[in-house]
């Protein structure tokens, strides 16, 4: 729990998963791929995650470089809505529509179809 919200962190990673995939294995438990909206929430996750990188739910899959939560279709931008990329992301590689966060708490863009650990989130109602 953080601020209210329920969060699942999928450790296994020897089962890792693509992002459509993690995505929908969130949705079976009736949440999304994390919005992280918050320095205090990135650090929360950041102490959760150890080495792995873990998929979060923000992509540019509809429109390069326009990157938009997968739980409200927000962007990045809009409203102040808080980010944490690492120096030099996203960089846009060929493919790279899918965010990752690793254990310094930065986001990288990443090719959807890797297989990363994933962090699912239930607002509270």
């Amino acid at each position: 729990m953080f601020n209210g919200s329920c969060y699942y962190f999928h450790y296994n990673c020897n089962w890792n998963k693509d992002w459509v995939t993690a995505q929908s294995m969130c949705k079976t438990y009736g949440s999304e791929l994390v919005k992280i909206t918050s320095q205090g929430e990135n650090d929360f996750i950041k102490g959760k995650i150890g080495n792995s990188g873990f998929w979060i739910g923000l992509n540019d899959r509809a429109t390069e470089n326009s990157f938009k939560w997968s739980v409200d279709n927000s962007t990045i931008g809009d409203n102040g809505n808080y980010s944490s990329w690492a120096v030099g992301q996203p960089d846009n590689n060929y493919g790279q529509d899918c965010v990752v966060i690793y254990s310094d708490g930065k986001w990288d863009d990443d090719e959807c179809y890797s297989d990363h650990c994933y962090i699912c989130e239930k607002p509270a109602s």
